[in-house]
């Protein structure tokens, strides 16, 4: 691809983008900004076209077309007002690639352009036109879900309400005696709370539906408190997600303290019992030891200046879903957003929370188990996402973890 020398025509896009700005379908720019993202790909060998397609779908971006041809690419951006142009390259993308995206870009308002090689895995986001210098290089391991979630949650930031609705995701499995203490100090102005039930035989699906009628109810496929939360996640429909646990070790009327973060600009608010005001009532010795170290790696390893790692008190916006792409069945997963909102640059705030004793029942957390999980998720995002220079069905597998 690098080597091909398009005289590429532009009158398909003149023909398609008026000089007020709108599309071909008469919308303008800031609302074709608000539809759903579409993508056209660039490769002659389809078979390179298919991972990048299931990364795409991952990332709920509609492929409206695929070719080989740059001039019929451009055809397709403009007729279908697509957001996405990726070209897809063999070896690292050339001068010749780079310029040709960025006359794409000046001709087709608010188009991402995007040059990717199935070598190494690089990716290159040409520079706005507005813009001067070379094209960004994201990184040599940089993955492509990576490089359009941060795009896609860019836009979708520049959106953000000024009053937000409100979600709230409770995992629960075996909490009927605690959650009539917990429901009552739930915020009144919530949008919604939804339930995930790991299958408890003691009622709680039951105990909280005549406790908070408006309450969703779900019953998690599979096991764990990881996958529980990933599914509240995608069922909840509020504009910001927070997570609360059902044994009453967190604080309900905490909630605005973390909305609050959220809304002063933060993308991801994280609890932490180590700030000035906060405290714990349930973490021992070897607890805090094991968190003070995990603390360290992270620190280490990822930088920032976290507090505290393995809470799960944590609330976001739900627009940064894609770029955190959680994946995680236990109590890893807090681990995990937090070193995927460091890795993807993410304004993450620290807000002071206190977690108390559990009210009622024994503790699900297997402390040697689920901190040696915690490890390996730790060394895991740390270890390269391309080891070799493979073709492109192995760059796939390393594409999608």
């Amino acid at each position: 691809m690098g080597t091909e020398r398009d005289q590429t025509s532009f009158e398909q896009a003149d023909k398609y983008t008026t000089a007020n700005g709108q599309t071909g379908n008469g919308r303008s720019g800031d609302e074709a900004a608000a539809l759903p993202r579409t993508a056209v790909l660039i490769d002659r060998r389809a078979s390179r076209v298919e991972p990048v397609e299931r990364i795409l779908k991952q990332l709920q971006v509609t492929v409206v077309g695929k070719t080989g041809s740059r001039n019929h690419a451009l055809q397709l951006v403009s007729e279908r007002n697509s957001k996405v142009l990726i070209e897809v390259e063999e070896a690292t993308p050339e001068h010749d690639s780079i310029s040709w995206l960025r006359t794409a870009q000046e001709r087709v308002p608010q188009l991402t352009a995007i040059a990717i090689s199935t070598t190494d895995g690089s990716a290159r986001v040409v520079p706005r036109p507005e813009r001067t210098g070379h094209p960004e290089v994201l990184a040599d391991t940089k993955r492509l879900d990576e490089v359009l979630a941060d795009r896609i949650a860019g836009m979708k930031k520049a959106n953000r309400t000024t009053h937000p609705t409100i979600s709230v995701v409770i995992p629960t499995l075996n909490e009927a005696d605690n959650l009539p203490l917990l429901f009552p100090r739930l915020p009144p102005d919530l949008h919604e709370v939804l339930l995930v039930d790991g299958a408890s035989d003691d009622g709680t699906v039951e105990v909280a539906r005549q406790l908070y009628p408006r309450i969703r109810t779900m019953t998690q496929a599979g096991s764990g408190k990881g996958e529980a939360l990933r599914m509240g996640f995608e069922a909840a429909t509020g504009d910001i997600i927070v997570m609360l646990d059902a044994d009453g070790s967190t604080d309900p009327s905490e909630i605005p303290a973390f909305v609050g973060a959220l809304c002063s600009g933060a993308d991801f608010a994280k609890g932490s019992r180590f700030l000035q005001g906060a405290g714990t009532e349930d973490m021992p010795l070897h607890r805090r030891l094991g968190n003070g170290v995990f603390v360290f790696l992270v620190r280490l390893l990822f930088g920032g200046r976290y507090s505290d790692l393995c809470y799960g008190y944590n609330a976001f916006w739900k627009d940064i879903l894609p770029v955190l792409q959680l994946d995680s069945d236990g109590f890893e997963i807090e681990t995990a957003m937090n070193i995927r909102a460091l890795r993807a640059r993410l304004r993450v705030v620290e807000v002071a929370s206190f977690e108390y004793n559990r009210l009622h029942g024994a503790a699900k957390l297997r402390t040697v188990a689920d901190g040696w999980r915690v490890l390996k998720t730790i060394f895991k995002e740390r270890l390269p996402r391309f080891q070799t220079k493979g073709d492109w069905p192995a760059a796939d597998r390393e594409f999608l973890g």
